[in-house]
């Protein structure tokens, strides 16, 4: 599964969080590039993927993974479009 955005500039080094309908969280920083993956996903369980900056705001976004790898862009949006 990839997450895109919809429209801006890549934000680099923000904090991307992935919950788990069970809460199981985590978390990793974006690239310099904007840039984010998180691995081990089990397919057909829905995450809400969260976006923490300082500088911009993001609305969360709940996803259901296709695939076990999950990798995304962070964008200066309200929100995700996201393709499977």
């Amino acid at each position: 599964m990839n997450v895109y955005p919809s429209v801006g500039e890549p934000v680099a080094r923000t904090t991307v969080v992935l919950t788990s309908t069970t809460g199981e969280k985590r978390e990793v920083k974006s690239t310099s590039f904007g840039y984010f993956a998180f691995g081990g996903l089990e397919i057909g369980q829905t995450y809400t993927v969260t976006v923490r900056s300082k500088r911009h705001a993001f609305a969360p976004v709940t996803v259901s993974a296709a695939n076990s790898v999950m990798t995304g862009r962070v964008f200066p949006v309200s929100g995700f479009e996201y393709r499977h």
